[in-house]
């Protein structure tokens, strides 16, 4: 079925049928749409633009060619412009465009929502444990995480969840809108259980580089308190504990003891030169060291 909608252009977002979102307007034309609508009760066309800084884009190229009628809530006038809350009702398809003198105004293809095959269930599960391990993973509110899990648990039809799943997602607008621009259920599925995969991917890594640095610092800091407790020792009379260690180096030489114990007592002594001679570990070691010898 085709028909004409007044065409609402957006930034840095895409609208899915199903969800509630606040927007708002501040572009003169865009303006001019919102409230002519509002008053004649019509749903709109809300088109995502392909680059979110121009101030006045050109259709058809500056704006994505599917997109989602929407139906107006809300609308309160600001000092910024108008504050409007809508409902994304149906995906459609632009065929061409209208002259218009105050805003953009076009010929769609209303785009119905297909029946799910059983493919498209099976996919829906798989799209379902991918995200709730997400939800799980990210850093969050409780009662945030919680909410977001009984959604996507309570979501029965396969093209609602891909659509709600997109919406919150932390995905790059482009991919988002690619999500809209897939029509049949089971392709809209498999290209979110991608993207589900590919974030699960960039968590994974994001942990392994964490834990480098987390090794890293460890590293440092434990070179630090080496330097620190050579310093003092130095303070305390390096030449005292140079010299025990020089007799035990020797002691440990003369001692003719096997492969394995000679190993072990010069692993020993090497530990021994980097730790304070009033620490408890330095008189356990030295202990051990003269049993050894």
């Amino acid at each position: 079925m085709d028909k004409h909608l007044m065409i609402l252009p957006l930034r840095n977002m895409v609208l899915f049928p199903g969800i509630q979102v606040p927007l708002l307007i501040g572009r003169g034309s865009s303006i001019s749409l919102v409230k002519e609508a509002w008053e004649k009760k019509e749903w709109i066309g809300v088109v995502t633009q392909r680059d979110p800084d121009k101030d006045e884009p050109t259709p058809p190229e500056d704006l994505y060619s599917v997109g989602t009628m929407a139906k107006l809530l809300d609308l309160v006038q600001e000092d910024e412009g108008l504050r409007i809350v809508v409902e994304g009702m149906q995906r459609f398809r632009i065929i061409k465009y209208s002259e218009s003198l105050y805003y953009f105004v076009a010929e769609v293809e209303i785009i119905k929502e297909e029946e799910a095959t059983l493919e498209a269930k099976r996919t829906m599960q798989e799209v379902k444990k991918a995200a709730l391990e997400i939800v799980h993973r990210v850093k969050m509110p409780a009662s945030v995480a919680k909410a977001g899990k009984e959604q996507i648990s309570q979501i029965s039809h396969p093209g609602q969840l891909a659509d709600w799943i997109t919406v919150f997602g932390p995905f790059e607008v482009e991919k988002k809108q690619e999500i809209l621009e897939a029509i049949h259920i089971e392709e809209r599925l498999k290209k979110l259980l991608h993207l589900l995969k590919e974030t699960e991917v960039g968590m994974d890594v994001k942990e392994e580089a964490g834990k480098e640095v987390f090794k890293t610092q460890r590293a440092y800091w434990l070179r630090e308190q080496i330097k620190a407790a050579q310093k003092e020792l130095k303070e305390m009379g390096e030449s005292e504990v140079s010299s025990e260690i020089s007799d035990l180096k020797e002691k440990i030489a003369k001692a003719m003891m096997p492969e394995e114990a000679l190993k072990a007592a010069e692993k020993e002594l090497d530990r021994l030169s980097y730790i304070h001679p009033a620490s408890a570990e330095y008189g356990t070691i030295r202990t051990y060291l003269d049993w050894l010898i």
